[in-house]
């Protein structure tokens, strides 16, 4: 946990870890809970998770995208609080799925360059994704 003070007093920033993120399951209608890490040494081994997210386009054109999380914060000025998140969309172009992954209904996500992530409020996060890794392909993942 780390707490960064900046110019005076009433500003603060507290990093987190982990959140726990708690949704209503379509399957069948109960309350379910995920608890997505955001940690660079997770019982030794880097670990930041991924999330579905809603949000907006440029054209304030509601949508839904997978984010891997970077960085979960609370920043504090004065009496107000905001809980954030730094990520990285995964929501570039991936080209034509082949005809396997269009049988298995498998999606790649790929990410954006590093200059591509942004803050997002924590509550803009709808669940938990299991995002895996492609090793074959820098930057693409498997969903």
């Amino acid at each position: 946990m780390t707490k960064l003070y900046f110019h005076t007093i009433l500003e603060q920033i507290q990093e987190y870890r982990f959140v726990k993120v708690n949704y209503e399951s379509v399957v069948d209608w109960t309350l379910a809970t995920d608890y997505l890490r955001c940690s660079p040494s997770f019982h030794g081994v880097e670990r930041y998770d991924c999330a579905l997210i809603h949000t907006v386009d440029k054209n304030q054109v509601k949508k839904y995208i997978f984010v891997q999380l970077l960085f979960i914060f609370q920043y504090t000025v004065g009496n107000h609080t905001l809980d954030l998140a730094l990520v990285q969309p995964l929501d570039a172009p991936t080209g034509q799925r082949s005809q396997n992954d269009q049988c298995l209904r498998f999606t790649h996500p790929r990410s954006q360059s590093p200059a591509s992530s942004e803050f997002i409020p924590l509550q803009s996060i709808i669940h938990g994704a299991l995002i895996v890794p492609d090793f074959s392909h820098a930057n693409n993942f498997l969903l």
